[in-house]
């Protein structure tokens, strides 16, 4: 009997619990929807009116303006004002002493689209200012909404969700009832079932105590061939720590997040650790000109079937410079044939690049120097071919002087005889 009162009470307890807190999340839930659902009706309320009151804005008509603005905060109990404003000063307001200064220009003198802003009022209850632009004007109407008010709209239904939480505790106190009755006979039958194991596994324990003893031998074997095994790791490790390559297992997933990686990482300034934590995904170090074209090259070479390729890149150390990589890379895939890992080996060829460079920029001075020759021997071939006209030409018009000059004389001992 003590047995089946106790479980009635834990249940008892554990269900009350488990339904209050549901109420309470479920109405807290149902509050908040109907606030945003409120926010988002009475925006495209307040813009219908901004469209209405367009024309009365263009035409200068405050009195129609003010009276319908009035008009509908009279006939909508959670409204509390509204008002228009023109480049940043009152046009009409429904206030009773004037437009309190906190709500002019709250957005600037112009808006673009409706913006819901929540404020306090002097009585410390919350307002949503639902400002609306008026056409293409400077003009803003403002509609405030009383969240208090809103409120009180729902407060019927949360009190219809506090009576269905009431009715669930009472017919959850008859299933508690229910289940301590077939809970108690199921501990009794248990209790007839644990001497009858009890006795069976204390023979058991017998046969698995001499079963121990040779596992444990095995075991002891099994361990020392892994120390031997960790030992050889741990040379290797050192090996590798100790040379300028670094030994990275990427998981293919977006941003090739890093499950290993060689202690002298750390020429680079980071931590095995900011790799292993996620703070740093290995794609955040790639040079960004370089991002784009490193997982297309990953990609083709994985939809090629690559079991290894070859990439050169540049990364951001955590000191802010740029280093060039040598990226050997092997792709590890599943029984399926699917890429889990890419594993890879990353040298900094850093000053090889900067020999190729400082190579190419002298290769580009000697083939700009070769250029300026030819250009400069070229203008003196064609001086010289100027000069071998003038020359030549002054060779015919001398011959044809002295040919005239020998005419002339013929034609002097012509006359003469």
């Amino acid at each position: 009997m003590r047995l089946k009162r106790n479980i009635f009470w834990r249940v008892m307890i554990l269900l009350a619990f488990s339904i209050v807190i549901s109420n309470i999340l479920v109405s807290l839930l149902a509050l908040k929807e109907y606030r945003r659902n409120a926010k988002e009706v009475y925006t495209t309320n307040a813009v219908f009116l901004a469209e209405r009151a367009e024309r009365m804005v263009l035409w200068d008509d405050r009195v129609a303006l003010l009276n319908m603005l009035v008009s509908v905060v009279r006939e909508t109990s959670v409204l509390e004002y509204a008002f228009a404003e023109h480049q940043g000063k009152p046009y009409v307001h429904t206030f009773q002493v004037g437009v309190p200064r906190k709500l002019l220009n709250l957005h600037g003198d112009r808006l673009e689209s409706p913006i819901v802003s929540e404020l306090e009022d002097g009585k410390g209850y919350v307002i949503y200012d639902i400002a609306v632009p008026i056409g293409d004007d400077f003009a803003i109407l403002h509609v405030g909404l009383s969240r208090n008010a809103v409120d009180q709209n729902i407060c019927e239904g949360i009190v219809a969700i506090g009576g269905i939480a009431a009715a669930m505790i009472l017919l959850g106190s008859f299933f508690a009832v229910i289940i301590a009755k077939f809970t108690t006979k199921e501990v009794d039958r248990l209790t007839r079932s644990l001497q009858q194991s009890r006795d069976e596994l204390e023979f058991r324990v017998e046969e698995r105590t001499e079963e121990l003893r040779v596992e444990i031998t095995e075991r002891k074997q099994a361990e020392r061939a892994l120390r031997e095994t960790l030992e050889k790791r741990k040379e290797l490790e050192h090996i590798i720590n100790n040379s300028p390559a670094v030994v990275f297992l990427w998981r293919a997933t977006e941003a090739w997040p890093v499950e290993f990686v060689s202690d002298n990482v750390q020429q680079f300034g980071y931590s095995p650790e900011d790799f292993y934590s996620g703070r740093i995904p290995f794609a955040s170090i790639v040079h960004s000109d370089d991002l784009e074209r490193v997982a297309n090259e990953i990609a083709q070479y994985s939809q090629k079937g690559r079991k290894r390729f070859v990439q050169e890149y540049r990364i951001i150390t955590k000191a802010g410079e740029t280093r060039w990589l040598d990226d050997r890379t092997w792709v590890r895939r599943n029984l399926n044939g699917v890429i889990t890992h890419y594993q890879g080996i990353v040298l900094d060829v850093t000053e090889r690049k900067r020999a190729e460079e400082e190579l190419n920029k002298y290769r580009d001075h000697l083939e700009d120097l070769v250029k300026q020759r030819t250009d400069e021997l070229e203008e003196k071939v064609a001086e010289l071919e100027r000069m071998n006209d003038v020359f030549v030409g002054r060779e015919f018009r001398i011959k044809e002087l002295k040919n005239r000059i020998k005419e002339l004389e013929e034609s002097k001992d012509w006359s003469s005889s």
